[in-house]
């Protein structure tokens, strides 16, 4: 499929994340996923290596990225959140008992066309994106000026700030 780059500029950011198994691979099949929706607009990032945060004892490290899409169809956020999870489910994720366990793939909507929510199963923008320099670095390489929440510093600005405030973090660009 042929994306024209910057004729739509992405309105949707979802970030993935993989520990398990052929990280760069899955990470690879989950970017033509998200591109099978047929986006007009499309960014990517880079992959990058992150160590585990918040994981259980053993984990190993992640390879994450974040994608941008501007979708023509009419699209709920709660529809992509279902896609994402059946997508999520058929690359082998299955729901752990322990939170942030390993998994193959990890797929979580970080923005969605500038809409606030906060329902049991989905809050936008991502509550926990701006802590996360996992999260932070890769979006601020395709997004520098995206804000999450109005009044918010933009992408750019959190990452930087990350890099400083968690050094623990740790972050590779591949």
């Amino acid at each position: 499929m042929e994306l024209k780059k910057g004729l739509y500029r992405p309105d949707i950011y979802v970030a993935l994340g993989s520990n398990l198994g052929d990280c760069r691979s899955e990470i690879r099949l989950a970017f033509d996923f998200l591109k099978s929706l047929e986006p007009r607009g499309w960014s990517e990032s880079s992959i990058w290596i992150s160590s585990p945060v918040g994981c259980p004892p053993g984990s190993g490290d992640f390879h994450n990225a974040v994608a941008g899409l501007y979708l023509d169809m009419e699209l709920s956020a709660m529809e992509l959140l279902l896609r994402l999870q059946d997508y999520e489910r058929q690359r082998g994720r299955i729901s752990p008992a322990v939170p942030n366990s390993p998994r193959t793939i990890d797929l979580d909507i970080l923005y969605f066309r500038n809409e606030c929510r906060n329902d049991p199963e989905l809050t936008l923008p991502h509550p926990r994106a701006v802590l996360r320099r996992f999260v932070m670095e890769p979006l601020a390489e395709i997004a520098p000026d995206l804000k999450l929440e109005a009044g918010m510093a933009p992408a750019r600005i959190v990452a930087a700030r990350l890099r400083k405030e968690a050094p623990e973090q740790r972050m590779e660009r591949l």
